[in-house]
C-alpha cells in the first residue's frame, strides 16, 4: 500500500481487507485506513464483503453450508447479526472522529471533521453522563444528565473543540453520539469517567492456616482457600458449603505462532505461514523455593524459570488481592497468567468494561465501555457476541457458573482479561490458539485473514519481542 501510495496514480483498492471468520475487515483496518488518509494519491478503498452467504442445508437439519471459507464472509451474519468488525470499521469509518476524554476534561471534547465537503457544523453533539451497575447487581445504567449541542464551524480536515456540560459527581460514563445534518448517528463512543472500582483495603484478621500433606489450607471470611506447597498454585475454593474448582493458578501462559522463528530479524516462509494455524507454548520450569503463610498474606517465592513471586492477601470482606510477577525474554503472540476452570461448568459472563465483543491485538477499536452480559455460547452458529475470547478494558468482570461466581476486579491497566480458547468458527481454518483457561493478559494475538498471515496485516499485528519482568495486581472474589 505504501508503495502504490507513493506513485503518480490515483489508488482506490478493491479488497484490500478480506472478511473470514473474525479474522477480516475490521481486523488491520486502523493500520491501512491511516496510511490511506494520510496520502492525497488514494480516493478510498473496498472491503470485501458486507454479508456472510451459505445455503441453508434442509439435509442438514437446516445448518448454513459456506463450503468451509469459500463463502463470501462480512461484518453481518446471514441474518443481518452484527458481528464485531461491524462496530470497528463504523467506528474507523465515521465521518466525525472524537479525540480522548480525560476525568478532569469531561465537559470538553476535540472533534475532527474527517469529512471531504462538509462543514463540522452540519454536525450535532448529544452527550450523557451515566452511573453503571456493578456486575451481578441486576440493575441498569442510570441517566444522570443528558444534552446537545451544535457542533462549531471546522473546514474539511480541521477540528473544533466543543463544550457542553460538566461531568455530575456521581457519573462514571460519558457517552458521545454525533448525528449528520440528517440526525443520522455516526457513532456513539462511551469513556470510563473513574479510574478503578473502589475495593477493600482491609486485610482479614481472622486468617487461618493449616497443612495436611501437600495441601495447605487457608481459611477466612466463611471461605476455604486450597494450595499446594509443591507447586504453590491455587487447587480450589470453598464457599457456602459448594466447591468452586478454579485450580492451578496463577501460571504463566506464554505462545507464539508455531512457524515463528525465535530470531527477531528472520523472515517467514509466506506459504508455511499461510498453512499454520497452531500455536506453541512455552514450558516455565519455574520451582517452588518457599510457601509461606504470615498474617493475611500467603507468600510464593520460585526459582528458575519465569514466575518469581505470588502473594494473596486475604481481604476483610471477603475478597483476595493477587499480586503476581514473573519474567520473559524472547517473541511472543499470547503472554499472561492464567487460571484453569472446567468450561463445562461455566453459564454466563457480566462486565464493566469495553465491550460487548472481544477483541484482538490488531482489532480494537469498535467495543465501548458500559456494563455487558453474555451467555455461554460457542461459535458453531451465528451468535454474537462471542462468548470466547479476550476483553479490553475490564474494570469488573463476574463469570457465572454452575458452583458459584468468579469475580475478576480491576486487573492491571492496558491488560486484558482472557475467557478461554476463541475459535475462528467450526473448522479452526485460520488459528488454533493455546487454551488459555481465564486468564489476565499483557499481551493478545492478532488475527489474520484467509488471503494473509496476521504479520502482514501491518504494524498492529507484529509479535512482542518482550525482555524483563512483568507483573500486576487484580482483586478475585468468589461467591
Amino acid at each position: 500500500m505504501k508503495k502504490y501510495l507513493g506513485g503518480t496514480d490515483i489508488v482506490m483498492p478493491t479488497e484490500f481487507l478480506h472478511g473470514l471468520y473474525d479474522g477480516g475487515l475490521g481486523a488491520g483496518l486502523h493500520d491501512y485506513w491511516q496510511l490511506m488518509a494520510a496520502s492525497d494519491r488514494c480516493a478510498g478503498g473496498f472491503l470485501w464483503a458486507l454479508v456472510d452467504e451459505g445455503v441453508v442445508r434442509t439435509d442438514r437439519g437446516g445448518a448454513i453450508d459456506t463450503k468451509e471459507c469459500f463463502g463470501p464472509d462480512g461484518i453481518v451474519g446471514p441474518h443481518h447479526e452484527k458481528e464485531a468488525s461491524y462496530y470497528t470499521v463504523r467506528q474507523l469509518w465515521s465521518p466525525v472522529q472524537p479525540g480522548m476524554v480525560s476525568v478532569a476534561d469531561s465537559g470538553r471534547v476535540m472533534l475532527r471533521n474527517c469529512y471531504d465537503y462538509l462543514n463540522l457544523s452540519t454536525c450535532r453533539l448529544h452527550y450523557s453522563y451515566l452511573r453503571m451497575p456493578h456486575p451481578g447487581d441486576g440493575g441498569v445504567a442510570e441517566l444522570l444528565a443528558k444534552g446537545s449541542v451544535q457542533c462549531p464551524d471546522a473546514a474539511p480536515h480541521d477540528s473544533a473543540r466543543v463544550s457542553f456540560t460538566a461531568a455530575p459527581a456521581a457519573a462514571d460514563v460519558l457517552s458521545l453520539t454525533v448525528t449528520d445534518g440528517r440526525g443520522d448517528s455516526l457513532y456513539t463512543w462511551t469513556y470510563p469517567l473513574a479510574a478503578a472500582v473502589a475495593t477493600d483495603v482491609r486485610p482479614a484478621t481472622d486468617v487461618l492456616a493449616t497443612s495436611s500433606g501437600d495441601t495447605l489450607t487457608v481459611s477466612t471470611c466463611e471461605r476455604t482457600y486450597l494450595f499446594s506447597r509443591t507447586d504453590g498454585l491455587l487447587k480450589g475454593v470453598g464457599t457456602g458449603g459448594r466447591h468452586i474448582s478454579i485450580a492451578d493458578g496463577p501460571r504463566l501462559i506464554a505462545a507464539r505462532r508455531a512457524d515463528r522463528p525465535l530470531d527477531p530479524k528472520a523472515k517467514l516462509d509466506r506459504k508455511k505461514a499461510l498453512a499454520t494455524t497452531d500455536y506453541a507454548t512455552y514450558h516455565d520450569s519455574a520451582v517452588v523455593e518457599a510457601v509461606n503463610v504470615c498474617g493475611a498474606t500467603l507468600t510464593v517465592s520460585y526459582k528458575g524459570g519465569h514466575m518469581r513471586s505470588v502473594s494473596w492477601t486475604f481481604m476483610a470482606d471477603g475478597s483476595v488481592r493477587l499480586d503476581y510477577r514473573y519474567s520473559f525474554d524472547g517473541v511472543a503472540d499470547l503472554l499472561g497468567i492464567m487460571f484453569s476452570y472446567p468450561e463445562t461448568e461455566m453459564r454466563s459472563k457480566e462486565w464493566l468494561g469495553l465491550g460487548p465483543h472481544r477483541v484482538w491485538q490488531n482489532r480494537l477499536p469498535g467495543p465501548q465501555y458500559g456494563c455487558w452480559k453474555t451467555e455461554y455460547n460457542d461459535p458453531e452458529s451465528f451468535v454474537y457476541p462471542e462468548f470466547k475470547g479476550y476483553f479490553a478494558g475490564v474494570r469488573h468482570m463476574r463469570l457465572v457458573t454452575s458452583e458459584g461466581c468468579i469475580s475478576i476486579v480491576n486487573p492491571p491497566a492496558g491488560s486484558y482479561v482472557g475467557v478461554y480458547q476463541p475459535r475462528d468458527g467450526r473448522d479452526n481454518y485460520l488459528y488454533r490458539l493455546p487454551d488459555s483457561g481465564i486468564s489476565i493478559l499483557k499481551h493478545i494475538p492478532a488475527v489474520r485473514n484467509k488471503v494473509d498471515y496476521s504479520d502482514l496485516n501491518g504494524p498492529s499485528a507484529q509479535p512482542h519481542w518482550c525482555a524483563g519482568e512483568y507483573g500486576g495486581t487484580v482483586t478475585l472474589r468468589f461467591e
